[in-house]
């Protein structure tokens, strides 16, 4: 049994998350799709006709040529809506472009507001960007479409360009890199994002996966393969699960050094303590995944992370739904983890891939994203899809059990913070997995004598001006909104937010005034970049 010893080192070694956005199935945002997951909403449903005919590419029959064994994806909805002028973009290259990269840019900003990071700091410091990719689907569909190839039309489709597209637009000097390992994508870019903060190659990370299922290739290949659920249901851990089921998702947060996090009074939404990777190397197929790798990918990854497994409550699983890989997950696993403590079913297991189907090249980053909002809510949610445990998965014998029912999230130990792993393997050979805790903040004894706030709004345009009136009318009703003081809220409008030319504010001296204020539908007044800064906000 392997010794677990507290390393003695005075770099610290922790990176803090601070920023979350995410589209998922289901899900607009963050608090959309956490509130899912929570309740145990199946977000599958039958491929529309936007991405392709199931008539003309779905057959019940396997042995049928040209044809998909699944005609299900966890969709997400309007990939075609782009505010390409608020981006600087043109109509014609924004044609061109990949909605994988329109979605990309759409969260990589929504994430930078939910910081609360003025984008100036992210441009005069190193911001790296790493983006998990897999699919090009769009670029097959441009190519059979015959419609003219211009300029853009590489520009629009290549994947180096999902990263270099979020650096060049929001003006980011550290490394912008795309990323390709399969399913293994995002996880491998969180790690790489963690890698550059810790050798102080970045002051600002951002990590990303991205996914879109828009047309039946893939479908139809890995149909052939008898990878997807032919009833279009991810079963993970239960007896009758036979492949995954596609879906649409693009994650992304942002990383920052936790010292640097806390110094400057940063949202931390979670503490990532450790991540490794590594290949399965030869087996049977190049698809085919061993217990013996996925061990030691852990195991490195509790090494990184300095921590022991038995202070690990909880476990977001790869989990694809599989009768043969979920027992060789499990078993992964149990090695890993029974070479440190012998303690059984102490550890709850669950999969995002039951609520949304299976994200790939974004799967990692939503397992991330899902352990966070868990971090935050102090809950467990449960996986769906179970009605009878795999009879090859003896649970009693492990130390994991199943996440059934929502419950509380809570350490045994209350000297350990709450602690997650999280695993995300390639149909590839490539194996990552990442270890999560909750950031434990202390009381500020300082009152602020500040009795005034100012609540400012602005907006590129009018139209969007009120639509971001909307969505904090929207927004107030929320218990997230309940959860902020009025200085962190007007705060965080004026010094964590980029101030366009249509705005509108108000001194407030409660949270009543902020509804009042938008309650009477108030309109913008263009101005200029510089009027706000003559405000005295101090």
């Amino acid at each position: 049994m392997r010794k677990y010893n507290k390393k003695n080192s005075d770099k610290n070694q922790d990176i803090a998350i601070i920023g979350i956005a995410c589209r998922f199935p289901g899900a607009g945002t963050k608090e959309k799709f956490w509130e899912n997951v929570r309740s145990g909403i199946n977000s599958i449903r039958e491929i529309t006709p936007d991405r392709w005919d199931i008539d003309t590419f779905y057959s019940g029959n396997f042995d049928d040529p040209g044809k998909s064994l699944s005609k299900w994806c966890g969709l997400i909805e309007n990939i075609d809506k782009f505010d390409n002028k608020f981006f600087n973009i043109s109509d014609r290259e924004s044609r061109n472009m990949d909605p994988q990269q329109r979605l990309l840019l759409q969260e990589t900003w929504h994430c930078i507001e939910d910081a609360g990071i003025p984008l100036k700091q992210l441009q005069d410091t190193i911001t790296s960007v790493y983006v998990g990719v897999m699919a090009t689907d769009y670029q097959m569909k441009m190519a059979e479409s015959g419609e003219p190839v211009d300029s853009y039309s590489c520009l629009g489709n290549y994947e180096c360009i999902l990263a270099n597209r979020i650096s060049y637009i929001f003006d980011l000097k550290g490394e912008s890199i795309s990323i390709d390992a399969a399913c293994a994508s995002s996880l491998l870019a969180i790690h790489n994002a963690k890698r550059a903060l810790r050798n102080g190659e970045s002051d600002f990370a951002i990590a990303a996966g991205i996914s879109l299922n828009l047309h039946p290739w893939k479908y139809i290949s890995f149909s052939k393969s008898r990878m997807l659920s032919p009833d279009g249901q991810c079963k993970t851990f239960d007896k009758n699960a036979n492949g995954y089921v596609p879906g649409d998702g693009a994650g992304v947060i942002l990383l920052q050094r936790l010292e640097d996090a806390v110094a400057q009074k940063n949202v931390i939404y979670g503490v990532l303590k450790g991540t490794a990777v590594n290949h399965v190397g030869k087996t049977i197929s190049i698809t085919a995944p061993g217990i013996e790798s996925q061990k030691e990918v852990i195991v490195k990854a509790l090494e990184d992370a300095d921590i022991s497994p038995d202070t690990i409550s909880y476990i977001e699983a790869h989990g694809t739904g599989t009768s043969l890989g979920d027992p060789i997950e499990i078993a992964g696993l149990t090695s890993a983890y029974k070479s440190y403590t012998d303690k059984l079913q102490y550890c709850k297991i669950g999969s995002v891939k039951t609520n949304i189907g299976h994200l790939e090249a974004a799967a990692g980053i939503a397992g991330v994203i899902k352990v966070l909002m868990m971090l935050k809510h102090k809950q467990i949610p449960p996986i769906v899809n179970i009605k009878t445990i795999n009879p090859i998965i003896n649970f009693k014998e492990t130390p994991f059990t199943i996440a059934e029912e929502t419950e509380e999230w809570k350490q045994e130990d209350s000297s350990h913070p709450l602690r997650a792993g999280i695993s995300s393997f390639g149909m590839g050979g490539v194996n990552s997995h990442a270890i999560i805790e909750e950031y434990v903040y202390k009381k500020s004894k300082s009152k602020s004598n500040k009795n005034e706030e100012l609540f400012l709004l602005s907006a590129k345009s009018e139209k969007s001006f009120v639509h971001l009136i909307e969505r904090w009318k929207a927004f107030i009703k929320s218990p997230e909104y309940q959860l902020l003081s009025l200085k962190d809220i007007c705060g965080t409008l004026v010094y964590g937010r980029n101030h366009f030319p249509y705005r509108n504010g108000i001194i407030v001296k409660s949270r009543k005034e902020i509804q009042d204020f938008l309650e009477q539908a108030p309109g913008c007044f263009p101005g200029n970049e510089t009027d706000f800064y003559e405000l005295n906000v101090g």
